[in-house]
């Protein structure tokens, strides 16, 4: 006799003897060795919430494994169960701890009569002849012990048959186990991958220090050295191999303006396709390899769009033409080449997927997450998108089905991944690890604006092993409001006016918070969040305590700095439908647009005639609004004034650092009163970008500066990824 022991629960039943999942009328459903251990883990603790922990210990005790492949065999075990993670029947998480097995369960015990193979053997108790057929007996009773050892050795052939396809059947398991290995190992900056056509090769953009620039390259898969293809001063990035692998296309950036090159894949003379308005443009091929796919603008200051561009003659034909400030970049063709998938910034550090068909007739926007997007590739059947995300304060990898919208996180992969790039395969991804430190940093300023500081002291001030930016004085130089991430999220935090004591005073726990801004009377911070997706205002004691929401709408309202008299909040918002500067009072009650030709970041002038202005991202030049007349102006002296969010605002000038060549940065002062401009420092670091990164203090004699003091990115290789 056997004892059978079964769970079951819904339409399903645990074969805890044959180790199997039965649905229905016994039909097995698969289940991976791990994936059916965390079930039956969760099913026998199922009066509790098991940890995260406990359930890595007990199952993968005897290898280092993360959290991500946990949440993955959680994930696969639900879609065996048929199990939505939104609306749970089996399986329930509970955030940041654990999970539990949440269904009824009934558990089912019986006896399987089983054949004795001796049996037949035996003497009948009814047998009447038994005494007459004794010789008969003791003959059979002569090969009996013959029979069982041939029974024992089927019985022992076919165990061995069993263990050894157990063992084969798990050593493919573990071959095929998706498995993330490096690239190459070059030092500094490996970026930007492109797998050749045959998936044994891939051309990347590398850089061995921050001082130095990007070049193409391309490399064997698994052997071999990088041969190198460029050898430009300038950022030579985003290579893309030729259908027929023939040619690397890529552009070729300086600091205004780029090109669009081909050089062959095996090294030789290059040849220039056309120029380009924008700076780093993506650029991938048609099907055909007869044009290549750009984005590009008539001027800087038109909008972004798709270009397809003609390999032989150069010429270009729009495909998109976003509206407002959107723009649309990073397209890539789909495989079966009937689709085109791009990101469309729809306003700062909004940007979304969208597709569209190769004649660009109709896009449909197939991602709502409103973060950075850091990348996208294709699936090999042309069914999903794989992207890189901001989302929770960390680039991750997504897959999104073109289909039905439906998102799922690439669990395998981490944190800080951008740029994936998949091979025809199907089996291999590329992505971008990348690792980045932002530190604020305190300069002592000269005496003179006109006289460069020769011997300034430089501090790194405020530092973790996360990023630290976005600093301000308060209004009496005492103390310093900052973001950091070193407790996992982006929060506000303050800090004495030298670096010391600092303290946490938000805890949005995820979404992207920062711009924190000192009202005038040093009481108040005011910053913006997006606890709904969309940007808010709030504003905040400087000692800590519940955030107050000033804006409530659904557009994007971000970027807030006080008026000179503490009485109204400026702000970017694209609530008219473009982004454009409001202000309101400092209670959050009603609103009034300051500009109408397009806004990002203002700050006050000290006499209160004028508020000084960026534009949008990618414009570099300053404007200014007069608060009397309401007459919108660039300031001449100013066109190089608003590189990314370093500048600040005196009451003797303007601050900001410029960008004077490739690399190369330069921290510079306008004077209100002479309206020239000077050097103060001759040579700064390069700055961070999504970040206000400047800040000066009340008597302009020290000033704040965010840089990047690690920036490293290595190309790793997902395997199996399939």
């Amino acid at each position: 006799m056997e004892n059978r022991h079964f769970y079951v629960f819904g339409q399903y039943r645990v074969d805890l003897n044959k180790r199997r999942l039965l649905c229905g009328e016994g039909e097995t459903v698969h289940l991976a060795p791990k994936e059916f251990e965390l079930l039956l883990v969760l099913i026998e603790n199922r009066e509790r919430v098991v940890d995260k922990n406990e359930l890595l210990e007990k199952l993968w005790s005897d290898v280092l494994v993360e959290e991500g492949t946990l949440t993955r065999n959680i994930s696969r075990l639900r879609q065996a169960l048929g199990e939505n993670k939104n609306a749970p029947r089996f399986i329930e998480t509970t955030p940041k701890f654990g999970y539990r097995f949440i269904a009824e369960v009934t558990e089912e015990k019986d006896e399987l009569q089983v054949e004795n193979n001796t049996q037949s053997y035996a003497p009948s108790s009814h047998d009447e002849t038994a005494v007459q057929n004794s010789a008969q007996k003791t003959n059979r009773s002569s090969w009996l012990p013959f029979a069982v050892v041939v029974v024992s050795i089927l019985l022992l052939l076919t165990t061995v048959f069993f263990v050894r396809s157990v063992l084969n059947k798990r050593s493919a398991q573990t071959s095929n186990a998706p498995k993330i290995v490096p690239f190459s190992g070059l030092a500094g900056r490996e970026d930007m991958p492109a797998f050749s056509q045959d998936g044994k090769q891939l051309a990347f953009a590398w850089k061995e220090n921050v001082e130095g620039n990007f070049d193409i390259y391309i490399k064997l898969i698994g052997a071999g050295a990088p041969l190198r293809l460029t050898t430009d001063a300038a950022d030579d990035v985003n290579p893309a191999w030729s259908p027929d692998g023939r040619f690397v296309a890529f552009v070729r950036s300086w600091s205004n303006r780029s090109e669009v090159i081909l050089v062959p894949a095996l090294g030789g003379a290059e040849r220039k396709v056309c120029e380009l308005k924008t700076i780093w443009s993506h650029v991938a091929w048609s099907p055909d390899g007869k044009s290549l796919l750009v984005s590009d603008g008539e001027t800087m200051q038109s909008r972004v769009g798709l270009f397809l561009v003609n390999i032989e003659t150069g010429a270009k034909f729009r495909l998109t033409t976003p509206q407002g400030f959107a723009s649309d970049e990073n397209a890539v063709f789909s495989p079966n080449g009937k689709t085109l998938a791009f990101k469309r910034t729809i306003y700062r550090s909004a940007e979304d997927i969208f597709i569209t068909d190769v004649n660009a007739n109709e896009s449909k926007r197939l991602t709502f997450g409103n973060a950075p997007i850091n990348g996208l590739t294709w699936t090999s059947d042309s069914a999903e998108i794989l992207f890189s995300s901001y989302r929770e304060n960390a680039n991750v990898l997504l897959s999104v089905n073109t289909t039905d919208g439906k998102e799922e996180l690439l669990t395998v992969v981490g944190r800080n991944a951008i740029n994936p790039s998949m091979a025809t395969n199907g089996h291999t991804l590329a992505f971008v690890e990348k690792q980045q430190d932002t530190n604020i940093w305190l300069t002592n300023l000269p005496y003179k604006p006109d006289m460069e500081n020769q011997h300034n002291s430089q501090i790194k001030l405020i530092n973790s092993n996360r990023a630290d930016h976005s600093p301000q004085f308060s209004p009496d130089g005492k103390r310093i409001v900052f973001v950091s991430s070193r407790t996992g999220s982006e929060e506000i935090w303050v800090s004495e006016a030298d670096g010391s004591n600092p303290t946490q005073l938000t805890s949005f726990g995820g979404p992207s918070t920062g711009t924190p801004r000192w009202s005038t009377d040093g009481k108040q911070i005011v910053f913006d969040s997006r606890p709904d997706k969309h940007g808010d205002i709030f504003t905040i004691s400087a000692n800590g305590g519940t955030p107050r929401r000033l804006t409530t709408l659904s557009s994007h309202d971000v970027i807030p700095n006080w008026s000179r008299d503490g009485k109204w909040i400026y702000f970017c918002s694209n609530r008219s439908g473009t982004l454009q500067i409001w202000k309101m009072p400092s209670n959050g009650s009603e609103t009034i647009q300051i500009t109408k030709q397009g806004g990002m970041e203002a700050f006050e002038s000290v006499d209160e005639k004028y508020i000084y202005y960026s534009k949008a991202r990618g414009i570099s030049e300053l404007w200014r609004v007069s608060k009397n007349s309401g007459v919108e102006e660039p300031v001449p002296e100013l066109s190089k004034a608003a590189l990314s969010r370093n500048w600040a605002i005196s009451n003797l000038g303007i601050y900001f650092v410029s960008k004077e060549g490739e690399s190369f940065y330069q921290l510079k002062f306008f004077d209100f009163a002479t309206r020239q401009t000077s050097v103060i420092l001759n040579s700064v670091k390069e700055p961070v970008w999504l970040f206000p990164g400047l800040a000066v203090s009340p008597d302009a004699s020290q000033i704040l500066y965010t840089q990047n003091d690690q920036l490293t990115s290595s190309i790793m290789l997902l395997e199996n990824f399939r």
